[in-house]
C-alpha cells in the first residue's frame, strides 16, 4: 500500500483456460481504450501521475539542464545524386530536422522543413529518397510519431510538388527508376479510408509513375499474402530490381531479382536465396558498376560479404566468390565502394563492431584490409555514405553516449579523416574528438569503461560503464541501467541525452548487452530469443547483481529503464528481482506476452517470441510474462509506465494492464505511475514533447535514486578515458 490512496482498479474473476492452463487475467477489461469506463479510469490514472510529479522536487532543474541540452546542432551524412548533395540538419531548439540540398556552385539551402508543412510541430519527416539524377526527390511525412505516413515527389529546383500525396505507406522503402518518372515502392492492402488493413501483412511492390493516380499504379510483386516485410533496391542503371521478404520478426530473408520490365510487360523474378533454407539473413547491394553484392550471416555469425555470380550461373551461395570473410569476434554492419582517382582499383569501406564499438576499415579488391580509419573515439559510426558512381570520398556521422552526431569525411586518397560539413569539404587533417558547436553544452567528464561479467550461467556478457571522471571516487553512486536485448538489434553506443545529464550530474550509466540482440551475432539473438527468451531477462538481473556486488552502486540507488523490448525486459527484471532495484521506467513496454499478439502489430513478432496458440511456446511465454508474475503482497520498486496512447507498434493496453496489477499488488509506499502520451505513437515525436517525456523520465528515476541536477561544466572537458576491465 502506499500512504496516499492509489486509485482503485476493478479486479474480475477472468480465469481463461488456455491448453489446459488456467490463467487469470483480472484487468482484461483495459484492454480497450476505447470503452468509456476505461477511459475515466485513466483520467483518474492522469490525475495521481500529476499529483505525484507536482512535488517532485527537482524538476525544474532537470527541465533546465535538458533544455540548456536542446541547443545541440547536428548535420548529417550527405546523399550525393547527380550534382547535388541532400542531407538532415538539426537546428538549435528545432522541434524536428530539416531536409537541406545544396548544387554544385551554388549555396545550400532548406527543401524541406516539417514545421512549415505543419506549424504545430508534430509532423515529422519519416523518410527520403531523390531520383539518381538528384533533380527530383521523394519524401515522406508522419504525424505524431504514427508508423503510417504520406508520401510526396517535388522538383529539387525550384520546389514544384509533382506528385502526392501517396497515403497509408507503414514502410518506407523506395526505389527510382533513372530518369526520375517512376519509382518502386512497397504497400499494404488498403481498406476504404487508405489505411493499411493489417499491419507489416499483405505487402506488395508496386511501380508508380509521377502524377499518376496510385489506384493504377503497376503491380510488380508479392500476392498480399502473409508474408509480411519487403524492401526494394535498383541498381543505378536500372537494369535489376532486387525485394527482400520476411515473415514478421524473422531473422531470415528471401532475396529475389529481375530484370526491370518496361511497363505492362511481365516480370521475370529469380530467387536469388531462400531465407528458411539458408536459416540466414540477406541484405542486397549494388556496386558502382552494378554487380550485385549480399551482406549475410550465412555461415558467418559475425557476417560476411558474398559476390553473386547472376541467375545464368544456377549455383547455390555455398559456391558464391567471398569479397570479405567472416572474422572471428568482428560484426559486419555496413560497406560502400569507392574509387581513388590514382588508378581504378575499386575499394571497400568496411563498417564493423568490436566489443560493441564500431570500426571503420578500407579494403582492395581481394578483400584484403589495407587501411584502418581512424576515429574520434570508441563510440557509433552511422549513415556511411559514398557516391553511387564511386569516387574517393565517404561521409559518416560518429556520436558517443554523451555527444551529439559529428560529421566526419573520409579520403581514401590520402586515407584521413576529418570533420566537415556537406556544403564545404574540410581540408584533410587528422582525426580529432568531437568539439562542442560555439555557445552548445560541453561534453561532461566521463570515464567508459567496456566491463565483462557473467551470467548465471556463466557466458561473459559485455557492459559499457559510464562514470563520471575521476571514476573511482565517491562510490556508490546512482546509476542507471539499461538494454534492448531483442530482435538481434545491435546497440550501438550512441547520443543519449539521459546518458548524457545523468552523468553530468554525478551519476553512472550502464548498458549491459544481454543475449537476445545483436552485439556478438546471430548465435547471440538465438540465445535470447523464442524458448531462451527469459535469458535475456536474466542477463540484466545479473549486470544489476555485478555492478552492486562491485561496489558502483546499492540497490536503493539503482534504477533500470527500457523503451519498447527493452521494456519488456525491465518489467520482466523488476517482477523477477523487486529487491534489486529502488526505481524502474519502462516506454512502450510489453507486458502481457499471453496476449501480445492481439495488440499492435505483436502478430508478426512470433518468430522473437513464439505464440500462445501452441502448448510447449505458451509455456516459454509465461515463464517470464511480467504481467503474469505480479505477486500481491511484495514489496516492489518504485515504477513509471510511459505510453502513448496511439501506439500502433506494441498497442496501448500493455503499461494499462501492468499498472493496475502493481498498484494492486505493491505493499511498498513508493508509487507506481502511468504516464499517458496523447497524440503520440510508438515513433519519434517532436523535440518539445520529446523533451518534456525526458524530463519526467529522469526526474522520476532521480527522485527515487537520490541524484541532483547539476550544470555540465561549460569548460573544456579533458579527453575521455578508456579502460578495459575484466572483473568476470
Amino acid at each position: 500500500m502506499t500512504s496516499e490512496a492509489t486509485p482503485r482498479t476493478a479486479r474480475s474473476s477472468l480465469v481463461e483456460d488456455i491448453h489446459g492452463r488456467r490463467i487469470p487475467d483480472p484487468y482484461r477489461w483495459l484492454e480497450n481504450g476505447r470503452d468509456p469506463a476505461v477511459q475515466t479510469w485513466a483520467q483518474e490514472q492522469d490525475a495521481w501521475f500529476h499529483r505525484h510529479r507536482d512535488r517532485w522536487p527537482d524538476r525544474a532543474g532537470w527541465e533546465a539542464v535538458l533544455a540548456e541540452e536542446a541547443r545541440r546542432q547536428w548535420t548529417g551524412s550527405p546523399l550525393c545524386r547527380g550534382p547535388y548533395q541532400f542531407y538532415e540538419r538539426q537546428e538549435a531548439a528545432a522541434p524536428h530536422p530539416v531536409l537541406w540540398v545544396r548544387r554544385e556552385g551554388e549555396a545550400a539551402r532548406v527543401l524541406v522543413d516539417p514545421v512549415r508543412l505543419d506549424p504545430s510541430g508534430r509532423t515529422r519527416l519519416a523518410a527520403w529518397r531523390p531520383s539518381w539524377e538528384g533533380d527530383r526527390i521523394a519524401y515522406l511525412l508522419s504525424t505524431a510519431g504514427s508508423d503510417i505516413s504520406r508520401l510526396w515527389v517535388i522538383s529539387v529546383d525550384d520546389a514544384t510538388v509533382l506528385d502526392g500525396p501517396v497515403a497509408g505507406l507503414r514502410t518506407p522503402s523506395l526505389a527510382w527508376l533513372p530518369g526520375g518518372e517512376a519509382f518502386f515502392y512497397v504497400r499494404a492492402d488498403h481498406s476504404p479510408d487508405d489505411e493499411p488493413l493489417s499491419a507489416g501483412y499483405g505487402m506488395r511492390v508496386l511501380r508508380h509513375r509521377v502524377g499518376a493516380a496510385p489506384a493504377g499504379d503497376e503491380h510488380v510483386f508479392g500476392d498480399g499474402g502473409p508474408s509480411g516485410y519487403f524492401a526494394v533496391t535498383v541498381d543505378r542503371l536500372g537494369r535489376w530490381l532486387a525485394v527482400t521478404t520476411a515473415e514478421g520478426s524473422s531473422a531470415r530473408n528471401d532475396v529475389h531479382l529481375a530484370p526491370v520490365a518496361f511497363a505492362g510487360e511481365p516480370w521475370h523474378f529469380h530467387q536469388v536465396v531462400d531465407g528458411a533454407a539458408t536459416a540466414s539473413q540477406w541484405r542486397p547491394q549494388f556496386a558502382p558498376d552494378g554487380s550485385l553484392h549480399l551482406l549475410t550471416d550465412h555461415q558467418a555469425p559475425g557476417g560476411r560479404i558474398l559476390t553473386y555470380p547472376g541467375p545464368s550461373q544456377h549455383t547455390g551461395p555455398d559456391s558464391w566468390p567471398e569479397l570479405l570473410p567472416h572474422q572471428e569476434g568482428r560484426l559486419l554492419d555496413d560497406c560502400v565502394w569507392l574509387t581513388p582517382v590514382s588508378g581504378n582499383e575499386g575499394r571497400l569501406l568496411v563498417l564493423s563492431a568490436v566489443e560493441g564499438v564500431n570500426e571503420l576499415t578500407l579494403h582492395g579488391e581481394d578483400g584484403r584490409q589495407v587501411h584502418r580509419v581512424d576515429l574520434p573515439g570508441p563510440g557509433a559510426v552511422s549513415a556511411l555514405r559514398s557516391r553511387p558512381e564511386g569516387g574517393p570520398e565517404a561521409w559518416f556521422t560518429y556520436t558517443d553516449r554523451t555527444t551529439p552526431p559529428t560529421l566526419y569525411r573520409f579520403d581514401a586518397r590520402t586515407g584521413e579523416t576529418a570533420p566537415a560539413h556537406p556544403a564545404q569539404p574540410a581540408v584533410p587533417r587528422p582525426a580529432q574528438p568531437a568539439v562542442p558547436l560555439p555557445g552548445q553544452p560541453a561534453p561532461p567528464r566521463v570515464t567508459n569503461r567496456q566491463i565483462t561479467y557473467r551470467g548465471v550461467d556463466g557466458v561473459a556478457i559485455n557492459l559499457e560503464l559510464l562514470l563520471p571522471a575521476p571514476a573511482d571516487t565517491q562510490l556508490p553512486r546512482p546509476l542507471l541501467l539499461t538494454a534492448y536485448g531483442g530482435f538481434g538489434a545491435f546497440v550501438r553506443p550512441a547520443y543519449s541525452p539521459l546518458a548524457r545529464a545523468w552523468v553530468a550530474a554525478g551519476g553512472s550509466y550502464a548498458v549491459a548487452a544481454v543475449r537476445g540482440g545483436g552485439d556478438r551475432g546471430t548465435a547471440w539473438h538465438q540465445a535470447g530469443r523464442r524458448a531462451h527468451k527469459k535469458t535475456a531477462i536474466d542477463d540484466f538481473n545479473a549486470a544489476a547483481e555485478h555492478l552492486v556486488d562491485h561496489g558502483f552502486t546499492t540497490p536503493g540507488r539503482l534504477a533500470a529503464h527500457g523503451g519498447s523490448h527493452g521494456g519488456l525486459v525491465v518489467t520482466a527484471a523488476l517482477t523477477q528481482r523487486p529487491d534489486l532495484y529502488a526505481a524502474a521506467l519502462a516506454s512502450g513496454p510489453l507486458c502481457d506476452m499471453v496476449r501480445y499478439e492481439q495488440f499492435g502489430i505483436g502478430h508478426t513478432w512470433t518468430d522473437e517470441f513464439g505464440t500462445a496458440s501452441d502448448p510447449e511456446q505458451l509455456a516459454w511465454l509465461l515463464s517470464y510474462s511480467p504481467y503474469h508474475h505480479v505477486r500481491p503482497g511484495t514489496d516492489y520498486p518504485a515504477v513509471l509506465l510511459a505510453g502513448a496512447v496511439t501506439d500502433e507498434r506494441t498497442g496501448d493496453a500493455h503499461p494499462r494492464k501492468m499498472c493496475a496489477a502493481l498498484q494492486h499488488a505493491t505493499t511498498s509506499d513508493r508509487p507506481i505511475l502511468l504516464r499517458r502520451q496523447p497524440d503520440a505513437g510508438h515513433g519519434p515525436t517532436d523535440s518539445t514533447t520529446a523533451r518534456e517525456t525526458l524530463t519526467d523520465i529522469i526526474t522520476f528515476l532521480a527522485t527515487h535514486t537520490g541524484l541532483h541536477p547539476a550544470a555540465a561544466d561549460a569548460d573544456t572537458p579533458p579527453p575521455r578515458t578508456v579502460t578495459h576491465v575484466s572483473s568476470a
